[in-house]
């Protein structure tokens, strides 16, 4: 099976405090069945580490989201 381009439906801001790039990005997917999918996917970083962020599934409500990503936060060296 040969990989194949998702259409990038959104882009979605999620910035945890103390990120200083991220990359978020919605859009359809397939599972290996070949049901439908959602995908949102975050790439943040605070200029040390690198954090991957995803959610799949066939739909959940926009709260859930908000709920998944706004809850991530990046550890300062204190901490």
């Amino acid at each position: 099976m040969q990989p194949q381009a998702v259409p990038v439906t959104a882009l979605l801001p999620c910035k945890p405090e103390r990120a200083v790039r991220e990359l978020p990005l919605r859009g359809p997917g397939r599972t290996p069945t070949g049901a439908a999918v959602q995908a949102e996917l975050h790439w943040v970083s605070d200029g040390r580490w690198l954090l991957q962020m995803a959610v799949y599934g066939p739909g959940l409500p926009p709260d859930a989201y908000e709920t998944f990503f706004g809850g991530v936060a990046l550890r300062g060296s204190d901490g």
